[in-house]
C-alpha cells in the first residue's frame, strides 16, 4: 500500500503542476489579447466562440481544481488509511481540506482578489504536503515507536 500512497501523492504533485501550467498558458493568452487591443470580459470568455486558444487553458485550471485534484487527494487519503500510517492519514486528510476549499473557490463560494491569493497558497501548500508526505509516512514506518512514543497523548495513539 506504501507504493499505491507514493505513486497517488505524485499524481496530485503533477496535476498541481498541470493546474499552475494551464493558467500560465491562460495568462499568456489573455495579456497577448488585451495587449492587441480586446477586451477581457465574461461575456467574452464563456461566449459561444473563444476570443483566443488559450482560453481552454482557463477550462483545465477549474477542472483540475474543482474534480481532478479532490478526487486524487480523497484516493491519497484512503490509500493512507488503508496503509495504517498515522502520519500518511494525517498528510492525506490535509490534502483532502485544502483541496475540498480549492474546489469552493473554484465554484465562486469565495469571491474576490482574496481568493485569487488563496488559490494560490492552497495550489503550492497541496503539492508541498503531496511532495513531503511520501518521505515522511516512509520515515514515520521505519521509526513507529518513537512516533507513538511522541503522539501517546494524542487521539492518534488509539
Amino acid at each position: 500500500m506504501r507504493i499505491v500512497y507514493r505513486a497517488l501523492t505524485l499524481v496530485v504533485v503533477a496535476l498541481a503542476a498541470v493546474q499552475v501550467a494551464a493558467l500560465t498558458w491562460f495568462m499568456g493568452g489573455a495579456i497577448a489579447w488585451t495587449d492587441a487591443g480586446g477586451t477581457l470580459d465574461r461575456d467574452a470568455l464563456w461566449g459561444s466562440t473563444a476570443p483566443f486558444v488559450e482560453v481552454h487553458g482557463l477550462d483545465a485550471y477549474w477542472f483540475i481544481g474543482s474534480v481532478a485534484m479532490p478526487v486524487a487527494a480523497a484516493a491519497v487519503a484512503i490509500a493512507a488509511i488503508l496503509w495504517r500510517n498515522e502520519l500518511a492519514v494525517l498528510a492525506g486528510l490535509a490534502l483532502v481540506g485544502l483541496a475540498i476549499g480549492q474546489a469552493l473557490i473554484l465554484k465562486g463560494v469565495v469571491e474576490g482578489l482574496g481568493a485569487l491569493a488563496l488559490q494560490g497558497a492552497l495550489v503550492v501548500a497541496i503539492a508541498a504536503i503531496a511532495a513531503i508526505a511520501p518521505k515522511g509516512a516512509a520515515w514515520a514506518s521505519a521509526n513507529r515507536a518513537k512516533v507513538r512514543a511522541a503522539y501517546a497523548h494524542t487521539p492518534l495513539a488509539a
